[in-house]
């Protein structure tokens, strides 16, 4: 069974402060970080709040998932609001320590326009010890597609090479094999959640988070740093 564990929204307005009336660009808000243990091929979270009806709503989820073995598992579909509502996986990547433990993550997205909750199912390709996702909206997008997506892996992994546009937003999803202590460090966005999750001794830390870019950029960086020495991730941007 998936489980509500955190809830939490905020958005970072370039142009907050001062009174004004210049543009504001999209709003981000962090819905929730759910998770399920056992052995799981799917998450099925169903009725999560996503605030009020508008028009092109984008509902992005991001994934983590953890195999007990020196390889990983991948994403293998999304839905929202069941299979009318099929959902896109932007992008996926892994990393594993080569002897008994691997981590996958990945961000998956779709346009939820009408109503105030959404079911989410998210599945991968084989039974694991455990999995998480969180759950972000963005509203006021000129375009559901990402303006571009990077990912990395490695022993403190990063990328300095994400495009992003004028008033623009960011989300990336960050796993990490083994994690004995500590909480990630990340560049590039600020975390909205980050936690230690699996099951029968096999753990991935894990970690979401989001930022707002007020002007472009073809450099705009992405990183992780954590006590893994482990570690994947994926961002992507939208406006």
């Amino acid at each position: 069974m998936a489980m509500l564990l955190s809830t939490g929204s905020f958005f970072n307005n370039p142009n907050a402060g001062g009174g004004g009336g210049g543009p504001t660009g999209p709003v981000v808000t962090h819905r929730g970080t759910f998770t399920t243990s056992g052995s799981v091929n799917s998450i099925t979270q169903n009725g999560v709040d996503i605030g009020a009806a508008e028009t092109g709503r984008l509902v992005v989820v991001t994934g983590h998932i953890v195999r007990a073995a020196a390889a990983q598992r991948t994403f293998t579909g999304a839905t929202f609001n069941g299979s009318g509502g099929a959902g896109a996986i932007i992008d996926q990547i892994g990393i594993n320590d080569g002897v008994n433990e691997g981590v996958q993550v990945g961000l998956m997205s779709g346009v939820v326009s009408t109503g105030t909750t959404v079911d989410i199912v998210v599945s991968w390709s084989g039974l694991l010890p455990a999995g998480l996702i969180n759950v972000y909206t963005i509203t006021g997008l000129a375009s559901s597609t990402p303006v571009d997506t990077v990912k990395a892996t490695g022993n403190d992994p990063s990328d300095s090479t994400l495009a992003a546009s004028d008033l623009s937003v960011v989300i990336g999803a960050f796993g990490g094999v083994e994690p004995s202590t500590g909480a990630f460090t990340l560049s590039g966005v600020t975390a909205d959640d980050d936690r230690q999750h699996g099951s029968g001794g096999t753990n991935m830390r894990a970690a979401a988070g989001h930022a707002s870019v007020a002007s472009a950029t073809s450099a705009y960086t992405v990183g992780c740093s954590s006590s893994a020495g482990f570690e994947a991730l994926v961002a992507s941007s939208w406006a």
